[in-house]
């Protein structure tokens, strides 16, 4: 028969043993929870949208679409949200992007009017910017193969050497040159220098390039038409430049190419699809598949921005219009047309 005094000892032992056993449980729990909340913690990722383009959109789709398979085969997850600029109230915009910092694990951005606004607004989270021309120009990194600062991602510029080279292999007696373009814009001021530089390269070449500046006010398709009809069409090819403002307004620049039955080459795989006769232009789709994801996956694990090399694609995307070329009556050869990568009929 036991006594009181050893019921009361072995009751202490007892609990001290529940006890012990409840805190280590515990402790299993805390690990679990903890290991749970490092492998499953939702990141955040701010995509920025202002001016935007067919091309921007389907960047961000993409990105988002593989970032998140990614992520998925990681057993993490991505928490998105979206910051629009609306308008020219960039103020706005600046002060809500600031609010948010705070709350966010990385700035996604497609475009250069957009991301140098990301820029001007100080913020020191990660941006991974797409579908940008010249970063340098736009003074988002320092240079290419180290941005120095938080900022790193894709750009888009197909070399002038390359976009000049095409568009005489396929239009051989071009003489007269007219460039279209958004001045106000950094990227595709840049472009336009970059084709007087080639222009003025080739040997025994007395090509001549006339630069049409696109007038700020002009924002709208209307404008736009009218000012398209202040220009002289005389021009063996009219050429424009890949930007927001040329992308959002090109139907209207195709419409004056057409009914002047000029040759338009456009720096923009999306406007062959609206009419221009052709472009050797950049694979966005592929750039956020192949280079923006795998950027934002080395972000996430802690590799900084500044460390990350500003990714391209080395090559690009012959596109022509037939239907174009028979209505301005230009007629490609057969090796022309198989050597294209698309045909839009």
């Amino acid at each position: 028969m036991l006594n009181r005094e050893t019921i009361g000892k072995n009751t202490n032992k007892r609990i001290k043993r529940d006890k012990r056993r409840f805190l280590s449980k515990a402790g299993l729990l805390c690990c679990f929870l903890l290991w749970a909340q490092t492998s499953w913690a939702a990141q955040k990722i701010l995509l920025v949208i202002g001016q935007d383009t067919r091309d921007y959109a389907m960047t961000r789709q993409v990105f988002k679409v593989g970032l998140d398979l990614a992520v998925k085969q990681k057993g993490q997850s991505i928490e998105w949200l979206e910051l629009k600029q609306i308008g020219e109230n960039k103020q706005e915009f600046i002060d809500n992007l600031k609010e948010m910092e705070d709350d966010i694990d990385l700035v996604f951005v497609a475009g250069t009017p957009t991301a140098m606004s990301v820029l001007e607004s100080g913020i020191n989270k990660p941006v991974l910017f797409a579908a940008v021309a010249n970063p340098k120009k736009a003074n988002l990194v320092n240079n290419l193969h180290s941005p120095g600062r938080n900022f790193t991602g894709a750009y888009c510029a197909v070399s002038a050497n390359r976009q000049l080279q095409t568009v005489l292999s396929y239009l051989p007696k071009t003489k007269n040159i007219t460039i279209v373009y958004n001045p106000f814009d950094p990227a595709p001021a840049a472009q336009v220098e970059d084709w007087s530089k080639a222009i003025s390269i080739l040997k025994n070449s007395d090509i001549r390039l006339s630069k049409i500046k696109i007038p700020e006010q002009v924002n709208s398709s209307q404008a736009m038409l009218e000012f398209m009809n202040t220009i002289d069409p005389t021009m063996d090819v009219l050429i424009t430049t890949a930007d927001a403002k040329i992308a959002n307004y090109g139907s209207e620049i195709i419409q004056f190419a057409i009914r002047n039955k000029v040759p338009m080459y456009s720096s923009l795989n999306s406007l062959v699809e609206e009419g221009a006769l052709f472009s050797l232009g950049f694979k966005f789709k592929e750039a956020a598949q192949q280079i923006s994801v795998s950027q934002a996956i080395k972000i996430l694990n802690g590799v900084l921005p500044k460390d990350i090399p500003v990714g391209t694609l080395p090559e690009y995307s012959l596109v022509f219009n037939l239907k174009t070329a028979q209505q301005i009556g230009i007629e490609f050869s057969e090796k022309i047309i198989e050597s294209a990568d698309e045909l839009i009929q």
